[in-house]
């Protein structure tokens, strides 16, 4: 691995001598060369490595790399906003809203599709309607769990 690091480094610095300027047109260095004389170095071979599946590597070595805990900060929720409701899926429990910025989330105003913490919430909403909403994000959702 060290050996292509290495070619591949000289290489780069090869290449970038040559972009540059030189009072040397031809790149000789004031000497006459063939093309027989100038032999790049060939890179080792790559060392063998016993390759194991993932399910079978150690973890030992990974010690300190735990994820902190999470912490708790704006994004955490509860949010509020003002919205107004554009549609509904009842069978899907999801709502869209057109709703206000959100101060919390640094979101500008949007519309966009939220699901519904419990199908009885629905009744609070209908298209058309202005309402306030309370919603916190689970994994890649994020789900009203108020209606005003």
């Amino acid at each position: 691995m060290k050996a292509i690091a290495l070619t591949v480094l000289i290489a780069s610095a090869a290449g970038i001598a040559a972009c540059g300027p030189s009072s040397d047109p031809k790149g000789t260095g004031g000497k006459t060369t063939s093309k027989m004389d100038m032999k790049s170095p060939q890179p080792a071979p790559p060392a063998k490595q016993d390759a194991k599946p993932m399910d079978q590597v150690s973890r030992g070595d990974m010690k300190g790399m735990e994820q902190p805990a999470m912490k708790m900060d704006s994004k955490a929720g509860p949010h509020r906003a003002s919205a107004s409701v554009t549609s509904l899926d009842a069978n899907a429990q999801v709502v869209t809203l057109d709703h206000a910025p959100v101060t919390t989330m640094n979101w500008p105003a949007m519309t966009m599709s939220f699901k519904v913490k419990d199908k009885a919430m629905l009744d609070k909403l209908e298209v058309g309607k202005t309402v306030e909403v309370e919603f916190v994000q689970q994994g890649g959702d994020y789900v009203i769990t108020d209606v005003k």
